[in-house]
């Protein structure tokens, strides 16, 4: 009753938000340089991998986002006079975590049925060669964040499949994670940089840190107003991008309630078995033209287990400003 209770005064903050966004900013007057707004969608899937044929650890994800730029006098935008740029995001965001539904062998852990869906904001900030961005999710973990029906949907209706059974997934838990990202490009030539990026998370969902190194290779922007991070919305009118990009990261990881369950009690799997430190890597193509935001990327990451397997799923992302 609690968690239902909850779950409803999450919908209606996000609304609410949303709506106040939109009444505040849409009704501005459009930039002559610069778009202000934008809206995208998105979607993470193992179904796009064309040589995966199983569910698998994180299997899909959704997300809506807008996001506008912050006003010049704004509070946010005196906070650090030396920035080129500050822009707000909101988002909301539905990912599913399964066992291998293909493999259960009792000899090999299997992470549990987990669902997490969450509101989150994010402030950006672009500077010389540097994007900063702290943010925060709120959400639910658990039955009440509806992943599981969303993806048995999913089966029945679009692919066809057997639906899976998510009776024992991981129960309700009220999810906050605080997240800060930043970026700095260490080299750059005409066509091709190199940026050091961190990403962090902490929380009662998430506890990590995940140094990066990312490589573009095309006709891009500054690393705080590009795609790569998704701050196009900083990006003038006349600007265009296209371009490939590469990352390979570690992440250290502290703590993982999707595969743990509650912070605040006995984890689900003993501390012998859980892979800590996860190599991962993507390597995508990245496209801003006018109005326009098309982005592809292919990731690759270690499994969450010392001996499991490891993990692929393709993301797509869509958007438009204005």
């Amino acid at each position: 009753m609690i968690t239902t209770i909850l779950n409803h005064n999450i919908i209606k903050i996000i609304c609410l938000l949303f709506f106040i966004s939109i009444s505040n900013h849409v009704t501005g007057q459009e930039s002559k340089d610069y778009y202000t707004h934008e809206i995208s969608f998105g979607t993470d899937n193992d179904f796009f991998v064309w040589h995966t044929d199983t569910d698998r650890f994180y299997t899909y994800g959704v997300n809506a986002n807008y996001r506008w730029k912050a006003k010049e006098n704004s509070f946010f935008t005196k906070l650090f006079p030396k920035n080129k740029g500050v822009y707000h995001d909101i988002g909301i965001n539905v990912e599913a975590y399964t066992p291998d539904v293909g493999d259960f062998d009792m000899q090999t852990p299997n992470r549990p049925f987990a669902g997490w869906s969450y509101f989150e904001y994010k402030l950006g900030y672009d500077f010389d060669n540097t994007s900063i961005k702290t943010g925060v999710d709120i959400g639910i973990l658990g039955p009440h964040s509806y992943a599981g029906n969303l993806q048995n949907w999913f089966h029945r209706e679009i692919t066809g499949d057997a639906t899976l059974n998510w009776d024992n997934q991981i129960g309700d838990i009220f999810g906050v994670n605080f997240r800060f990202e930043y970026a700095r490009t260490l080299k750059r030539y005409s066509w091709f940089d190199i940026s050091a990026v961190l990403n962090s998370s902490l929380g009662n969902i998430f506890i990590y840190a995940e140094p990066a190194l990312l490589f573009r290779f095309g006709k891009f922007q500054n690393i705080g107003n590009s795609i790569a991070l998704n701050n196009q919305i900083l990006s003038a009118k006349k600007d265009t991008e296209f371009f490939i990009d590469a990352s390979f990261r570690y992440k250290f990881s502290g703590y993982n309630a999707t595969l743990e369950g509650d912070i605040f009690n006995d984890s689900l799997f003993s501390s012998e078995v859980i892979n800590n430190l996860i190599f991962n890597a993507y390597g995508g193509v990245n496209f801003v033209k006018n109005h326009w935001v098309l982005q592809m990327r292919y990731y690759y990451a270690n499994g969450e287990f010392d001996n499991g397997q490891n993990h692929r799923y393709v993301s797509v992302v869509a958007g438009y400003r204005f």
